[in-house]
């Protein structure tokens, strides 16, 4: 049926670590086993491939500590902005544009392109984090947007 068929759509599209959002609630069929359900913070989704589990997450590896092959958290979401590359500032910024038009499901389009932009390169995007918080916030899902605030504290904490 068509669950089965986005499934193996999604299997083909998506980057080999790559990760998909679904609603509370929805779950896909995987014969393959190639998508691992995982929630945090009363967020769902699918990820491609398992994700390397660091057993002390706080820890920082011998290399970062020397500062090779390091890659600077920002502290701020001032900082992030200012590090962002063009073409994902410029998806941000056509974002802000459409929630403020209240446009949110436009905006948010182009948040998790933005996103998606940024795992291709991957790192985290802070400032397309809080700006689909504040999104969900304007969708009227104010649980969605403090689990997406939850993590975006986790993301820059570390």
């Amino acid at each position: 049926g068509a669950p089965r068929e986005l499934a193996r759509v999604i299997r083909e599209c998506l980057a080999p670590t790559g990760f998909v959002f679904t609603a509370p609630g929805e779950f896909l069929p995987d014969e393959a086993g190639e998508l691992h359900l995982e929630e945090r913070g009363g967020v769902t989704y699918y990820r491609r491939g398992l994700r390397k589990v660091k057993a002390n997450p706080p820890h920082r590896s011998k290399k970062q500590r020397a500062g090779r092959d390091a890659v600077p958290r920002p502290e701020t979401l001032a900082e992030a902005d200012a590090a962002l590359p063009r073409r994902e500032r410029d998806l941000l910024s056509a974002a802000a544009d459409e929630l403020a038009a209240n446009r949110p499901e436009a905006a948010l389009a182009l948040v998790k392109e933005a996103m998606f932009n940024a795992l291709d390169d991957n790192r985290p995007s802070p400032v397309a984090w809080a700006m689909a918080a504040e999104i969900e916030f304007a969708l009227g899902r104010p649980e969605t947007a403090e689990a997406i605030n939850e993590a975006l504290h986790g993301l820059m904490a570390g």
